[in-house]
Formats: C-alpha cells, structure tokens, sequence
C-alpha cells in the first residue's frame, strides 16, 4: 500500500474499502516498526471500477515489477530515503476485520455496498478477512459479487430475484447480488431462491463475534486442514436426539470413546460454548493423544478455549471445503453439538438418531461407562479395556460355542455337499 497512509496487512482490501480513488506501493527501508522506514520510492496508480481484493492486489504487484529498477538505481549510485510523515498515518493489523462478520448494510448506498462485495472478492485465492453475506430465511450466504443497478425501494427490500442476480434497494440506487455460496461447502445457491432479507438490526453483536474467534483462526486453520476425525460405524433409524446416562465427565468419556474406537489419536469436535448459527462454529477440533496417560489428555482437552472458528472459513480457505463436523464432540456447556453423530456431555451421551440407531447407541454408552469407570489418570490409554466384561466374553467365547456334530471330512467334500 502507499505509505504512511496505509501500513500493515491487507492494505488494497482496506483501500477500496474507503473508496480510494488512488493506491499503490511503497518500497520502503527496514526497521523495528512496522512499515515505519524511510521512504525509498512509491508508485500510484488510479483504482479502476471493477477492481477487487484481487486485482488491486495483482496490480501492486505489476506495480512493484515496474518499480523495482528505480530501487535498484538508488542502490548502485546512494539512496535517497525520504521521511514518512507519520500524522497521516493509519496501521492495518492482523485482526482487524470489516465490521458485522462482512454482513451487507443495505441502509448504505448502492456503490459502498457493491464496493464492499469487490473488496472481499480474493478469487480462488486464501481470503485472510471474511466474505460479504446476507441473511434471511434461507439463512447466511456469501456474495461473490455485486453490481449497481437501476431500482428504488425500501432499503434492503429484494426488488427481484432470478438466476441472474437478486437485486436489492439500497440507502440510494439498489444493487444486483450474484455468485452466492453457500458457507460450509462453498455450493452455489441460484439468486432466485433469494425471497426476502433479514434487516441488519445486530451489527454490534456480530463485529464483537468475530472479533472473539480471530486471535485462534491462524492455528485452528492449520488443525482443520490436519484432521483426522474419530469415526463411528452405524445407520440412524429415527429421529431426534436420544440422551443416555453414562458414568464419567466429558473429558473422561472423551478419553474412553477414542480408546474404545481402536483408531490412534483421533479429533474430536470440542465445544466450549453454542456457535452464532450462520457465523461460527461453534466447535473446534481437539485431538485426542491416545499414547499418553488419561490424565494428559484430559488435560489438553480441558484447555482448550478457542469458542469456534467462523463459518465463512470454509470458503475463505478452498483447502478446507466441504470440511464437516467429527462424528463425536465434547460439549462443555451441556447441550449436544448440531452435525455430530453422538455428543458426550457431564455424564451423558446424546445419540443423533438419524445417524446412529438406539440399540448401538445403548451398546456405546455401556461400554463407554464401564472403561471410564476403569480409567485413572495415570493410567495409560491403551492399557484400558475396549470393551465391557460381558462384550469380550461373547466376541472371544459365545460366538465359537456350538454344538454342532462336526464331521470328519475336508471342506471340499463339505462344498460338493452343498452343491448336491
């Protein structure tokens, strides 16, 4: 970005965001602060009326192509530093991001809120901010793109709506909306389903969400990309949540459940506190180190205190699309964990019963409670037991007692048998 004016991170998002009608880039000296050095030569150029996050971003570059045998010159024949004047200076951090999740206000005029779609519009490229929504009973989706269109109305009345676009009444002119997206699996979603708009009543509430999840989002982008969910076997024959008793805490069970799954150091879904439907999570993945003590993995479970992750993350980052929710999360708060097949909880286990049957989630909560119950936390995990007293005796002794009268011959004399 062109110095001091705009320092720090993602400088042409910030840019169009204020409606620049002039960018650039700065080659600058190094020093202890950021973006502070002297400056050693600058390229401005005008911001076109398509540009986005992406091609103003692609033209800085091209910028600093152009510019670099100026550099070059003053390194050969003596620099020329020239002092920043640091009362027009603005710094851009890390964890800055655009109010209210990126969520659209219709009360702006037309032009700020197709400025503000281009603005998140990185592409295919990793989006470090948030995308552009709306909200409505469809419930939140990402806008890809917009376009100032003739219309007038309401502000944020949907004027129409077809496979081209919804167009949208705004503070002055009206918007055409088009590429939505769906925020888990980055699907596309036909404007024309697009019917109504939810007002934008709870801007502040939504800003200081995501100002709550981003100091974790760098680490839990990495975990997400590296998860290897625990994986339960089973087909759901009816409705609803089913709630079991089980002996033990969550972590406990937590503990036991990756033990019993025979799979080694599996992620968990662990939710420290309900996810903001349509924004966040809710949920974060947690693994489970299956070769330590029981003590050290609850430990690391318990320390956890990342809320979630944001929603949008999925399509923000193309390498975790379609990413899904594990199969058995750990709710700290009590309730279960919307995606997951089964939720443990203080002394509980709540079963998805679309997804797991209530005999196997029966079978699952008795073996659960029988190995936490013999666990310790000194006690190494895979020393524990993977099944109850009753459930080994049947598997290594029920299944191969039979009285059958066993007869003296080979087994293929035993298939021309059968074939007879």
């Amino acid at each position: 970005g062109p110095l001091p004016r705009y320092a720090g991170l993602n400088a042409p998002v910030w840019a169009l965001l204020a409606g620049e009608p002039q960018h650039g880039i700065t080659w600058h000296l190094m020093t202890d602060g950021v973006d502070e050095g002297d400056i050693l030569e600058q390229r401005l150029f005008d911001v076109l009326p398509g540009d986005t996050a992406l091609t103003l971003n692609t033209r800085c570059f091209e910028a600093g192509v152009e510019s670099f045998p100026a550099v070059m010159a003053q390194m050969e024949s003596g620099l020329r530093p020239v002092a920043q004047d640091f009362s027009a200076r603005r710094v851009f951090a890390r964890a800055d991001r655009p109010a209210a999740f990126g969520r659209l206000d219709f009360a702006q005029p037309a032009d700020t809120v197709a400025r503000m779609v281009r603005a998140l519009d990185h592409g295919r490229y990793w989006n470090p901010l948030t995308t552009a929504k709306i909200e409505g009973a469809f419930g939140v989706l990402n806008v890809g793109a917009a376009d100032v269109a003739d219309g007038q109305g309401v502000p944020g009345a949907v004027l129409s709506s077809s496979p081209e676009g919804v167009v949208v009444a705004c503070g002055s002119g009206a918007v055409r909306l088009h590429r939505l997206t769906c925020q888990t699996r980055g699907l596309p979603v036909c404007p024309s389903t697009v019917r109504d708009l939810a007002p934008l009543t709870d801007a502040g509430a939504l800003t200081d969400a995501l100002a709550a999840l981003v100091p974790f989002e760098a680490g839990l982008r990495k975990r997400l990309a590296a998860m290897s969910p625990l994986v339960i076997t089973g087909a759901g024959e009816g409705e609803g949540w089913l709630r079991l008793q089980v002996a033990g805490d969550a972590a406990t069970l937590a503990v036991a459940m990756a033990r019993v799954s025979g799979q080694d150091s599996p992620d968990v879904a662990l939710s420290v506190a309900p996810g903001l439907a349509g924004y966040s999570s809710g949920w974060v993945p947690v693994r489970v180190a299956t070769d330590g003590t029981v003590g050290a993995a609850r430990a690391a479970l318990l320390a956890e205190r990342a809320p979630g992750f944001p929603l949008d993350l999925m399509t923000r980052d193309v390498n975790l699309a379609d990413l899904a929710v594990p199969q058995v999360a750990v709710s700290l708060h009590g309730a279960p964990v919307s995606g997951a097949v089964i939720t443990l909880t203080d002394g509980a286990l709540h079963a998805d019963l679309t997804k797991l049957s209530e005999a196997e989630a029966r079978a699952l909560a008795g073996r659960l409670s029988y190995v936490a119950g013999e666990a310790t936390d000194a006690d190494l995990i895979s020393a524990l037991p993977m099944l109850t007293p009753h459930e080994r005796h049947a598997v290594l002794y029920d299944v191969n007692h039979t009285f059958a009268i066993r007869e003296p011959y080979c087994v293929h004399q035993a298939f021309e048998a059968q074939v007879q």
